[in-house]
């Protein structure tokens, strides 16, 4: 049986409702004043929710990022200490759960490429070139590095 994976934008998130025992992946913002606007309803819909933060860019982009923070917030790169936390959490409930619902801001660069590495670290079952192909925004960054965490710290890769 193929794992559910969901991969949405803030607003379809929030009318979300998962049709087997699910987790969800909140994914916010270093930058964006507008995090507190991500649905609140979901924590009634999931098994479990996991809050993330970090932005939609790649090391490089660091330095010329900073430039952009508001308010004292900065631009926060995603990195493998991020990546080891979420791995960890997922396989903490791993088992009593059946679906996936992912979502970032606009649901096309950082929720893709975490649906796309847990597919290939949890074995969901799903073609990872046709995601890849349905979601060709996702931040390959954030994605390789999941994996590549989940293999130093000893998640086995089962696809």
């Amino acid at each position: 049986m193929v794992f559910q994976l969901d991969v949405l934008d803030c607003a379809r998130a929030g009318e979300f409702k998962p049709s087997v025992p699910s987790v969800a992946i909140i994914l916010l913002s270093g930058i964006r004043e507008d995090n507190n606007t991500y649905p609140a309803v979901l924590s009634r819909k999931f098994v479990e929710v996991f809050e993330y933060k970090f932005d939609n860019l790649y090391p490089i982009d660091e330095r010329d990022m900073r430039l952009l923070g508001r308010g004292g917030d900065f631009p926060i790169i995603f990195n493998a200490e991020i990546a080891g936390k979420m791995l960890f959490d997922f396989t903490g409930v791993r088992d009593k759960v059946s679906g996936l619902m992912v979502h970032c801001w606009d649901g096309r660069n950082r929720a893709p490429a975490v649906a796309i590495a847990y597919n290939d670290v949890f074995s969901f079952g799903y073609d990872r070139e046709e995601l890849m192909m349905k979601h060709p925004a996702y931040n390959s960054y954030i994605c390789q590095t999941l994996i590549d965490t989940a293999g130093k710290i000893g998640i086995p890769q089962l696809g």
